[in-house]
Protein backbone atom coordinates (compact mmCIF):
# COMPACT_ATOMS: atom_id res chain seq x y z
CA UNK A 1 0.00 0.00 0.00
CA UNK A 2 3.05 2.50 0.49
CA UNK A 3 4.17 1.64 -2.61
CA UNK A 4 1.30 2.07 -4.30
CA UNK A 5 0.59 5.10 -2.38
CA UNK A 6 4.26 6.76 -3.22
CA UNK A 7 4.00 5.54 -6.82
CA UNK A 8 0.70 7.56 -7.25
CA UNK A 9 2.54 10.70 -5.69
CA UNK A 10 5.41 10.07 -7.42
CA UNK A 11 3.07 10.23 -10.82
CA UNK A 12 1.23 12.80 -9.72
CA UNK A 13 4.22 15.51 -9.06
CA UNK A 14 5.46 14.26 -12.16
CA UNK A 15 2.22 15.51 -14.15
CA UNK A 16 2.32 18.51 -12.46
CA UNK A 17 5.91 19.02 -13.51
CA UNK A 18 5.08 18.22 -17.11
CA UNK A 19 2.64 20.58 -16.82
CA UNK A 20 4.86 23.20 -15.40
CA UNK A 21 7.16 23.08 -18.28
CA UNK A 22 5.10 22.82 -21.28
CA UNK A 23 4.28 26.03 -22.81
CA UNK A 24 0.48 27.09 -22.82
CA UNK A 25 -0.93 28.20 -25.45
CA UNK A 26 -0.40 31.73 -25.22
CA UNK A 27 3.32 30.93 -24.66
CA UNK A 28 3.07 28.87 -27.91
CA UNK A 29 1.77 31.63 -29.70
CA UNK A 30 3.68 34.23 -28.14
CA UNK A 31 6.50 32.23 -29.71
CA UNK A 32 5.46 31.99 -33.08
CA UNK A 33 4.64 36.16 -33.05
CA UNK A 34 8.46 36.82 -31.99
CA UNK A 35 9.73 34.35 -34.19
CA UNK A 36 8.12 36.58 -37.23
CA UNK A 37 9.27 39.75 -35.34
CA UNK A 38 12.90 38.56 -35.83
CA UNK A 39 12.82 37.32 -39.44
CA UNK A 40 10.89 40.72 -40.07
CA UNK A 41 13.72 42.63 -38.51
CA UNK A 42 16.90 40.39 -39.44
CA UNK A 43 15.66 37.77 -41.99
CA UNK A 44 16.19 37.91 -45.87
CA UNK A 45 13.35 39.45 -46.77
CA UNK A 46 14.39 43.11 -44.61
CA UNK A 47 17.43 42.54 -45.68
CA UNK A 48 16.43 42.86 -49.42
CA UNK A 49 14.01 45.82 -47.90
CA UNK A 50 16.76 47.94 -47.01
CA UNK A 51 18.38 47.12 -50.14
CA UNK A 52 15.49 48.28 -52.02
CA UNK A 53 14.01 50.82 -50.07
CA UNK A 54 16.61 52.36 -47.77
CA UNK A 55 19.72 52.44 -50.36
CA UNK A 56 18.70 52.20 -53.85
CA UNK A 57 20.14 55.61 -54.40
CA UNK A 58 22.03 58.05 -52.93
CA UNK A 59 22.25 59.41 -50.02
CA UNK A 60 21.94 55.78 -48.93
CA UNK A 61 20.76 55.39 -45.48
CA UNK A 62 20.61 52.88 -42.96
CA UNK A 63 18.16 51.60 -40.63
CA UNK A 64 18.90 54.03 -38.07
CA UNK A 65 19.05 57.20 -40.56
CA UNK A 66 15.98 56.26 -42.22
CA UNK A 67 14.29 56.17 -38.88
CA UNK A 68 15.58 59.33 -37.49
CA UNK A 69 14.20 60.55 -40.75
CA UNK A 70 10.98 59.28 -40.28
CA UNK A 71 10.56 60.98 -36.98
CA UNK A 72 11.81 64.19 -37.97
CA UNK A 73 9.14 64.37 -40.89
CA UNK A 74 6.14 63.06 -39.08
CA UNK A 75 6.78 65.69 -36.05
CA UNK A 76 8.19 68.18 -38.00
CA UNK A 77 10.06 69.48 -35.61
CA UNK A 78 12.21 68.23 -32.13
CA UNK A 79 13.91 69.40 -28.88
CA UNK A 80 17.52 66.60 -29.14
CA UNK A 81 15.89 65.52 -25.39
CA UNK A 82 11.98 64.54 -27.24
CA UNK A 83 14.26 63.11 -29.92
CA UNK A 84 16.28 60.72 -27.68
CA UNK A 85 12.71 59.68 -26.12
CA UNK A 86 11.25 59.03 -29.03
CA UNK A 87 13.74 56.49 -30.39
CA UNK A 88 14.59 55.31 -26.76
CA UNK A 89 18.28 56.32 -26.84
CA UNK A 90 20.82 57.82 -24.61
CA UNK A 91 21.23 61.80 -25.74
CA UNK A 92 24.70 61.22 -27.26
CA UNK A 93 23.46 58.59 -29.51
CA UNK A 94 20.68 60.83 -30.91
CA UNK A 95 23.18 63.46 -31.77
CA UNK A 96 25.32 61.36 -33.74
CA UNK A 97 22.49 60.07 -35.65
CA UNK A 98 21.29 63.94 -36.20
CA UNK A 99 25.00 64.78 -36.94
CA UNK A 100 24.91 62.34 -40.15
CA UNK A 101 21.68 63.49 -41.30
CA UNK A 102 22.72 66.99 -41.21
CA UNK A 103 26.36 66.25 -42.87
CA UNK A 104 23.99 64.90 -45.71
CA UNK A 105 22.32 67.79 -46.37
CA UNK A 106 18.79 66.40 -44.48
CA UNK A 107 18.71 67.66 -41.43
CA UNK A 108 19.71 70.68 -39.84
CA UNK A 109 20.02 72.07 -35.91
CA UNK A 110 18.62 75.46 -34.45
CA UNK A 111 18.52 77.06 -31.19
CA UNK A 112 15.49 76.63 -29.17
CA UNK A 113 13.29 80.52 -29.66
CA UNK A 114 11.99 80.39 -25.93
CA UNK A 115 15.48 78.72 -24.49
CA UNK A 116 18.73 79.06 -25.99
CA UNK A 117 20.46 76.04 -24.43
CA UNK A 118 17.69 73.96 -26.01
CA UNK A 119 18.59 72.65 -29.69
CA UNK A 120 15.21 72.05 -32.45
CA UNK A 121 15.96 69.30 -35.18
CA UNK A 122 13.78 69.20 -38.33
CA UNK A 123 14.16 67.93 -42.10
CA UNK A 124 15.13 70.18 -44.67
CA UNK A 125 13.43 70.29 -47.80
CA UNK A 126 15.72 67.61 -49.40
CA UNK A 127 15.37 65.74 -46.15
CA UNK A 128 11.61 65.52 -46.90
CA UNK A 129 11.79 64.83 -50.96
CA UNK A 130 14.47 62.08 -49.41
CA UNK A 131 12.08 60.43 -47.17
CA UNK A 132 8.94 60.70 -49.64
CA UNK A 133 10.52 58.87 -51.98
CA UNK A 134 12.00 56.23 -50.02
CA UNK A 135 8.42 55.85 -48.05
CA UNK A 136 7.06 55.01 -50.92
CA UNK A 137 9.34 52.60 -52.39
CA UNK A 138 8.55 51.10 -48.48
CA UNK A 139 5.12 51.03 -49.34
CA UNK A 140 4.75 49.79 -52.44
CA UNK A 141 6.58 46.47 -51.40
CA UNK A 142 4.23 46.32 -48.57
CA UNK A 143 1.26 46.45 -50.75
CA UNK A 144 2.89 43.84 -53.33
CA UNK A 145 3.38 41.72 -50.68
CA UNK A 146 -0.21 41.64 -49.84
CA UNK A 147 -1.29 40.74 -53.29
CA UNK A 148 -2.74 37.24 -51.91
CA UNK A 149 -4.71 38.81 -48.58
CA UNK A 150 -8.40 39.89 -49.36
CA UNK A 151 -9.67 42.92 -48.37
CA UNK A 152 -11.04 41.50 -44.67
CA UNK A 153 -7.01 40.13 -43.82
CA UNK A 154 -5.54 43.01 -45.03
CA UNK A 155 -7.65 45.52 -42.25
CA UNK A 156 -7.86 42.66 -39.93
CA UNK A 157 -3.90 42.23 -40.25
CA UNK A 158 -3.26 46.23 -39.79
CA UNK A 159 -5.93 45.62 -36.49
CA UNK A 160 -4.29 42.96 -35.41
CA UNK A 161 -0.70 44.85 -35.44
CA UNK A 162 -1.88 48.44 -34.14
CA UNK A 163 -3.26 46.39 -30.89
CA UNK A 164 -0.10 45.00 -31.13
CA UNK A 165 1.86 47.82 -30.81
CA UNK A 166 -0.43 49.15 -28.29
CA UNK A 167 0.24 46.23 -26.12
CA UNK A 168 3.88 46.43 -26.01
CA UNK A 169 2.98 50.25 -25.56
CA UNK A 170 1.56 49.24 -22.22
CA UNK A 171 3.75 46.03 -21.35
CA UNK A 172 7.25 47.80 -22.04
CA UNK A 173 7.44 51.65 -23.20
CA UNK A 174 5.07 53.45 -20.75
CA UNK A 175 7.16 51.74 -18.06
CA UNK A 176 10.38 53.35 -19.34
CA UNK A 177 11.55 56.56 -18.71
CA UNK A 178 13.88 57.18 -21.37
CA UNK A 179 11.09 56.09 -24.20
CA UNK A 180 7.87 58.08 -25.69
CA UNK A 181 5.01 55.23 -26.23
CA UNK A 182 4.93 54.63 -30.14
CA UNK A 183 1.15 56.83 -30.18
CA UNK A 184 2.41 59.61 -29.02
CA UNK A 185 5.21 60.28 -31.12
CA UNK A 186 3.71 61.13 -34.84
CA UNK A 187 1.45 64.29 -35.48
CA UNK A 188 1.84 63.69 -39.28
CA UNK A 189 1.09 60.46 -41.35
CA UNK A 190 4.10 58.83 -42.09
CA UNK A 191 3.27 57.94 -45.75
CA UNK A 192 1.87 59.90 -48.30
CA UNK A 193 -1.31 59.43 -50.47
CA UNK A 194 -1.09 55.35 -50.94
CA UNK A 195 -3.04 56.35 -54.39
CA UNK A 196 0.93 57.61 -55.46
CA UNK A 197 2.44 54.44 -54.67
CA UNK A 198 2.98 52.35 -57.91
CA UNK A 199 3.51 55.74 -59.93
CA UNK A 200 5.84 56.98 -57.91
CA UNK A 201 8.13 54.28 -56.64
CA UNK A 202 8.10 53.05 -59.87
Amino acid sequence: MRCATEGYVTTRTTLIARRRIRPSRRQQDAERIAIAWRTLRRGPAARGMRRYAWAPTEPQLDVGQMDTLDLLVQHGAWTMHEFAMALCIEPSTATRAIARLVDAGLADRSTHPSDKRMTVVRATQDGRAVQKRLALRRLAAVVEALEGFDSGDRRRLADLLERFIAGLDEAVLVRSSTCLPHRQTSSKPLYPSAAHVRHDSA
